[in-house]
């Protein structure tokens, strides 16, 4: 009886540990889309991510792994990504963003701060809707920076040149240049991982940021 009891105890707890885990697991508004044909080997130096608009669908954005055969098609309708054939990247015909040539903006415009890690235009702070900020991304026009921060505290990452890494909730926010103004409300992006680094990624037309984790994992689509 006192085995069984213990027995059925552990299970009680395990349970309520489990279902604490899940109450207080980070929340997203978008939903984080997976790309199988992009895992199995770590990234190698050079790899990047290239975004085209299909000009045939306003809608319709096509993502390429520069190594990989073949391309994902995310349809803003629906949200939902599918796999589809170098034939239909190309015969998308819109302009190519490069997101590996994507960049912070210049620091005297906006910088993180990185004791703590906060979001700075000159000498003035700028709020965020996580404490710590991780990453900045202008626009191709110059006139928009998306900005990634998070509720967790900043850490040593595993992969340092990745980026910064943290723990908890990562927000969206987007700031316009150049007088620095947040625009609009912060929005939830999902992680799989606490350990998982983000990056941002506009599209040519400045009409959606594609974020990725930087092992080429899984992707979400914030639309603007």
């Amino acid at each position: 009886m006192v085995k069984e009891t213990l027995i059925i105890g552990a299970v009680l707890v395990t349970g309520a540990l489990l279902a604490s885990r899940q109450l207080s697991a980070p929340r997203a508004d978008i939903p984080p889309l997976n790309t199988p044909a992009w895992q199995g080997e770590a990234p190698k130096y050079g790899e990047q991510l290239l975004l085209r608009r299909d000009a045939q669908a306003d809608a319709v954005l096509l993502l390429k792994h520069s190594a990989h055969e073949g391309a994902y098609r995310y349809d803003g309708s629906t949200r939902y990504l599918t796999s589809v054939t170098d034939q239909e990247w190309i015969r998308a015909g819109g302009t190519v963003a490069e997101c590996g040539k994507q960049f912070p903006p210049p620091p005297q415009v906006l910088r993180i701060n990185t004791q703590p890690h906060r979001l700075m235009a000159g000498q003035r702070d700028i709020p965020t809707a996580g404490p710590t900020v991780l990453a900045l991304t202008e626009s191709p026009s110059h006139r928009y920076v998306a900005v990634v921060s998070a509720s967790g505290a900043a850490k040593p990452s595993p992969l340092p040149f990745l980026g910064v890494a943290t723990e908890g909730q990562r927000f969206h926010q987007l700031v316009s240049l150049p007088d620095a103004a947040v625009l609009g409300r912060a929005i939830r992006i999902p992680v799989k991982r606490s350990e998982d680094v983000l990056a941002a990624c506009w599209s040519p037309d400045e009409k959606a940021i594609v974020y990725y984790d930087t092992v080429f994992t899984y992707v979400s689509v914030v639309e603007l």
